[in-house]
């Protein structure tokens, strides 16, 4: 399974007896700025738990499944494997590509 990390939220809370909400941070927040601290007293706060919106689960070998029946010409099995995984990747990526590129690879998949 592959998991976006705009799906995944971090909950930390803090253990220095302030009267705080816990926060809620994405991986990449805390890749940036690290432990988050107390808004009140500064202290770093204490990590509760991981949640995962389960909609933003996908299987790559589904979406290679699917890709590969849209391209499958019987005839060049490499060639369809490759298209599929180039699809499926583009489809489970958080990366967001050119436009030009994707015309790219477009015009090759429909070649």
């Amino acid at each position: 399974m592959i998991v976006k990390d705009s799906e995944v939220k971090n909950v930390w809370t803090a253990d220095c007896g302030c009267d705080v909400e816990d926060q809620v941070w994405t991986p990449d927040c805390y890749q940036e700025s690290g432990t988050p601290i107390c808004p009140e007293c500064g202290e770093d706060m204490r990590y509760s738990h991981t949640e995962v919106n389960s909609d933003g689960l996908i299987e790559k070998s589904h979406a290679i499944a699917t890709a590969s029946s849209l391209v499958d010409d019987g005839e060049n099995e490499e060639y369809t494997r490759g298209i599929a995984e180039l699809i499926a990747y583009l489809y489970t990526t958080e990366d967001e590509l050119p436009s030009d590129v994707v015309d790219k690879i477009t015009q090759e998949i429909i070649k």
